[in-house]
């Protein structure tokens, strides 16, 4: 099972196991009226995928898809956006589906590769069959019932197209979220647009924001994982599997890894270090984090509080990692 940019799309999200299920389903055959769990073709991907995901039942074939949720530009796609196809040569309809994966990427079952794969909106033929794209689920998993308000116009003038209704430019991490927010490692919340930058992060949401920021790529295919409390059917599994394999993260001595506590000051810059390669040394006797708290200080990766203090036990928020991850 793979998992790519996005998510929350920033964060862990019912939306992001949607994609995730998806994901997971890359390279099985594709067979014409198939909905899983062996097989697929293009509309019985995320007929299937809405259905172990959500528990709902969307139209089974993609034109009558393209009738359900909201209309998407192109430019204004997130990841678990349905995106459609005119691949007949008779009448113009919506008659092939797949489903966006961010940065320009889409999975579909695709009958010319006899099985589900990735590609890419901007290749000649997709580019050339484009029919439309409708958001239908929300970052919840509830259908999605409003209207896309577009980046490029709801923001005013001055303002970035990748800025958040709730991180104004007077933020002191506006810079580094806009920053990686272009880069396609973070995005809002799909209705309101939001970061909550003063939200903590799980653990599994901070790897998964490290390995995208370091451009560490996730295995396709996974046998197992090692810890008692991951499942290789979550979203997180391939991030975790890349971290293990990275050596960014280890997990605990009681063989679990706790995808879903908070992540701690400490622990977030120590898989930055690992992730990109910074050696952190340290001395006889001290406290694990210690070094990497004073590096992470030197750096300016953490900003520390009115006493002088990095409270390393502390959760980080998400606009704290954007700059911990920024200033690298």
């Amino acid at each position: 099972m793979i998992l790519f940019t996005y998510f929350f799309p920033f964060f862990m999200s019912s939306l992001e196991n949607f994609v995730a299920y998806c994901q997971g389903c890359l390279g099985k055959p594709y067979i014409l009226g198939n909905e899983g769990p062996d097989s697929y073709d293009c509309s019985g991907l995320p007929y299937a995928a809405a259905k172990a995901v959500f528990g709902k039942t969307i139209p089974r074939v993609s034109t009558d898809q393209y009738s359900i949720g909201a209309p998407v530009e192109k430019k204004d796609l997130i990841r678990g956006d349905f995106v459609f196809f005119d691949t007949g040569w008779t009448a113009r309809k919506p008659n092939h589906v797949g489903i966006y994966l961010g940065n320009d990427a889409f999975l579909n079952a695709n009958s010319y590769h006899g099985k589900t794969v990735q590609d890419s909106l901007s290749s000649s033929y997709w580019t050339g069959c484009w029919y439309g794209a409708r958001r239908v689920f929300t970052e919840n998993g509830e259908f999605f019932s409003g209207s896309v308000v577009s980046t490029a116009t709801n923001m005013g003038g001055g303002v970035s197209p990748h800025s958040f209704p709730d991180v104004p430019q007077t933020h002191p991490d506006y810079a580094y979220i806009t920053d990686l927010a272009t880069k396609g490692v973070v995005q809002g919340d799909a209705t309101t647009g939001n970061l909550r930058p003063y939200d903590s992060l799980n653990r599994a949401e901070a790897l998964k924001m490290v390995l995208l920021s370091a451009k560490i790529s996730v295995p396709t295919v996974m046998a197992s994982l090692p810890f008692s409390d991951t499942s290789l059917t979550g979203w997180y599994a391939p991030y975790i599997k890349a971290g293990i394999d990275k050596g960014i993260i280890t997990g605990y001595s009681d063989n679990t890894f706790r995808p879903e506590n908070p992540v701690s000051r400490s622990e977030a810059v120590k898989m930055i270090f690992l992730a990109l390669g910074i050696a952190i040394v340290s001395k006889p006797g001290e406290q694990w984090d210690t070094p990497y708290l004073v590096e992470a200080k030197k750096r300016g990766m953490l900003i520390p509080e009115d006493d002088g203090d990095l409270r390393g036990a502390q959760p980080i928020t998400r606009s704290e990692m954007c700059r911990a991850v920024g200033e690298l």
